[in-house]
């Protein structure tokens, strides 16, 4: 998901199905992954960090998978139990890329968020976690449920810690300062506060420099 402007440059990358929307790369096709493939090989050597995050979050939900013929038919013909499995498996692969390169990849928790995969991310990658009530779900997505999951987690959580002024979705400092207890586990690498930029074209620079 979210990859709207690779598809205007490749549309040939994106589902053919319109349900999937047009910011989401067709994980069916040899070609994205030979794409992606080639985009994580190109990006990763640059950066002299240990880890790579390559995203993965909102992608489409599992109801709205299950309207697509194509990935339903691609998930049946490889014997995947779930349309969430065609993803997670992507995930996978993808995975066995940014290890090439010697460094651990990262992920957002989003594989089993509003859908019901029947295999799982593989436990060497790291999840950070951002999920919260906010995202519509009624189960547990906590830093907590991935710790018991066994994965390395770090933290991000929307309702705490995003800084999304053109959203109004801000931190609340008398809260973390007074009131915030961070968890606390020697697989949970830390909190990172994430600062996004959304409707940032249609307000001016001061507005995002005064949060």
């Amino acid at each position: 998901a979210h990859s709207a402007a690779i598809l205007r440059a490749r549309p040939d990358l994106g589902f053919d199905c319109p349900q999937m929307g047009g910011a989401t790369l067709d994980v069916t096709k040899p070609a994205v992954l030979q794409f992606t493939s080639a985009l994580i090989d190109e990006f990763a050597p640059l950066f002299p960090g240990t880890e790579f995050q390559i995203g993965t979050d909102e992608y489409p939900t599992q109801a709205t998978q299950e309207t697509c013929p194509e990935l339903v038919q691609y998930a049946s013909a490889h014997g995947f139990a779930s349309t969430a499995d065609v993803f997670v498996n992507f995930i996978n692969e993808m995975n066995e890329v940014v290890r090439s390169h010697g460094k651990r990849m990262v992920i957002w928790n989003w594989w089993n968020v509003n859908q019901n995969p029947t295999i799982a991310p593989n436990k060497n990658i790291k999840v950070e976690v951002w999920t919260t009530a906010a995202t519509g779900t009624t189960d547990d997505h906590s830093p907590q449920t991935y710790l018991d999951m066994g994965y390395q987690v770090v933290a991000s959580p929307s309702d705490t810690l995003y800084v999304t002024p053109g959203s109004m979705l801000l931190p609340n400092p008398k809260f973390l300062y007074e009131k915030w207890a961070p968890l606390v586990d020697p697989h949970l690498s830390g909190y990172l506060i994430s600062v996004w930029s959304d409707f940032a074209q249609a307000l001016p620079d001061s507005y995002f420099d005064a949060y």
